[in-house]
């Protein structure tokens, strides 16, 4: 493995004589992803900086992305690195799913909130929705409007979405600080308790903020 980028976040490694398309971009843009998401939230990931990213080998991913989180840190692959919603998307949808379960707490609904790995749906309606947002703060207006165009249709997408349009990054916020103040573990919570307790703390700050 090569060192192929380094910041105060995040340190990229990975093979270049087998990453193909031009992935230099992306290396500033998840800096930038990660703040945004810092001040979105309303919390960082300081005691996980920097962040390992492992960059796999695009043929072990060929014709498409793939991303994953674990042990604090990212991994992605991508047949060949574009700057188009596909590449873009996946490495803000990972690192989401790194600030909910490193930040807060793993264990996360897997049919309503974000999918494991090889769970199906393929569904993850969390972090879809915060990376097609990031992506409009992130002046890529153009790739979010077709993630959100494709994504359109998934009954928990639109579930978040119309939360997100109604109550904005409050919502989110106050969830978050609320269940870091807890300290709350989810991962020992069995379901359907798991889903009615975080549906009901949702509808409790949707009023609240």
């Amino acid at each position: 493995m090569t060192e192929l980028y380094r910041s105060e976040y995040f340190v990229w490694t990975g093979d270049p004589a087998r990453i193909k398309g031009i992935i230099n971009p992306f290396y500033s843009f998840l800096d930038k992803a990660y703040l945004n998401l810092c001040d979105d939230f309303g919390f960082d990931l300081e005691a996980n900086l920097p962040i390992k990213v492992t960059i796999d080998n695009s043929d072990g991913c060929t014709g498409g992305v793939a991303g994953r989180t674990g042990g604090g840190e990212l991994g992605y692959c991508a047949g060949v690195w574009a700057d188009n919603h596909w590449c873009s998307g996946i490495l803000v949808h990972e690192l989401v799913n790194l600030f909910t379960g490193e930040g807060i707490s793993g264990g996360w609904p897997t049919h309503w909130w974000a999918s494991l790995p090889r769970a199906l749906p393929r569904r993850s309606p969390f972090p879809v929705l915060i990376s097609i947002e990031v992506l409009r703060q992130l002046g890529k207006t153009a790739q979010a409007m077709e993630r959100d165009r494709i994504f359109t249709g998934d009954v928990w997408y639109g579930y978040f979405k119309k939360l997100h349009k109604a109550k904005g990054w409050k919502l989110w916020q106050a969830l978050f600080a609320y269940l870091r103040e807890i300290d709350i573990d989810l991962s020992k919570i069995p379901e359907p308790q798991k889903s009615s307790m975080l549906m009901s703390l949702i509808s409790f700050f949707c009023l609240a903020v």
